[in-house]
């Protein structure tokens, strides 16, 4: 399916490497992009350099 018939995704993962890419990427297409990292400060510099939302997340499983 072409990127056209999408209008917003969720990337996982989104603070570097290949999904930081796929949120430059859906961006650069005009998709509204959900970015989820555990990196605060790598996800800031993400949505400012590409306009997506950024959602700190960390779901580690605690001990306990």
């Amino acid at each position: 399916m072409p990127f056209s018939d999408y209008k917003t995704a969720l990337v996982t993962g989104a603070s570097g490497g290949i999904g930081a890419a796929v949120v430059e990427r859906f961006c650069r297409e005009g998709l509204q992009v959900h970015a989820v990292a555990r990196s605060e400060q790598a996800l800031h510099a993400l949505s400012a350099r590409t306009g997506c939302i950024a959602h700190v997340l960390d779901v580690t499983d605690l001990p306990g």
